[in-house]
C-alpha cells in the first residue's frame, strides 16, 4: 500500500532506530552437543529472521528453528525450551535474565527505523530532538493529540518508549482509534496529532 498523505497537514518530526538485541542463553553440557539452534523472538517479524536461517547453516553447519514467537520470550528459554532470544532493546525480560544467570550479555543483531510524525505547527516543541524520551514526555507535558499507531511493533516500541519515560499516556489527548500504519498516519494529519510510524525496512 502507497502512503499518501497531505505534507502541509503532516510532517516527520525526528527518526528513531529501534535496536533488536540477540541474547545467548548460557549453554548447557547436553545442549551444546547438539547442532541445532532454537530461537525464541519477541515482536521480530518471521519474515526478517526465516530466510536468514538457509545461510546460518550454511556457515556454521547448525541448523536453527523458531520454537517461539510471542511477548516472553525469555521464560521459554528458562525453561530450557530455546538457545538464543532475539528481543528489542528496553524489552523488561532482558535484564533479570542475565543478571539471573540465564543468558549471556545482549548483542545487536537488527534494528527497526520508526519515524515520529506530527503536524507541521509542532505544538510539543519536539523537532530536532535526539532524545526519543523527551519527545514523548514534551507530548505528555503539553497534552499534544496522539494517535496509537495499533500495529503490533509500533504499539510495542510505543509502550516501551512510554514506560522508559516514566509515563502513563492518559486523557483526552491520547486516542486509540483502532487505525495501523498509513491509516493511523492519515488520522494524525486529520487531527494535527503525533503517531508514531514504522519506516519501510530495506
Amino acid at each position: 500500500m502507497r502512503l499518501a498523505w497531505n505534507k502541509s497537514r503532516v510532517t516527520v518530526i525526528g527518526v528513531m532506530v529501534v535496536v533488536a538485541l540477540a541474547v545467548p542463553v548460557k549453554p548447557t553440557s547436553v545442549r551444546s552437543q547438539t547442532s541445532s539452534v532454537r530461537l525464541a523472538m519477541v515482536n521480530v517479524p518471521d519474515e526478517v529472521v526465516r530466510p536468514l536461517l538457509p545461510e546460518f547453516q550454511k556457515q556454521t553447519g547448525r541448523s536453527a528453528e523458531i520454537v517461539y514467537t510471542g511477548n516472553d520470550p525469555f521464560a521459554v528459554a528458562r525453561e530450557g525450551k530455546a538457545d538464543l532470544v532475539i528481543s528489542h532493546y528496553g524489552h523488561e525480560g532482558v535484564q533479570p535474565f542475565v543478571t539471573g544467570g540465564f543468558g549471556l550479555w545482549p548483542h545487536p543483531v537488527f534494528a527497526n527505523v520508526y519515524a515520529l510524525i506530527g503536524p507541521p505547527a509542532d505544538p510539543a516543541h519536539v523537532r530536532g530532538l535526539t532524545d526519543a524520551l523527551e519527545a514523548f514526555r514534551r507530548i505528555l507535558g503539553t497534552k499534544s493529540t496522539f494517535i496509537v499507531d495499533d500495529l503490533a511493533g509500533a504499539k510495542y516500541i510505543e509502550n516501551i518508549l512510554w514506560s522508559n519515560a516514566g509515563l502513563l499516556p492518559a486523557g483526552e489527548w491520547y486516542l486509540d482509534l483502532k487505525v495501523a500504519g498509513p491509516e493511523a498516519v492519515q488520522a494524525a494529519a486529520q487531527r494535527g496529532a503525533y503517531t508514531l510510524f514504522g519506516l519501510r525496512r530495506f
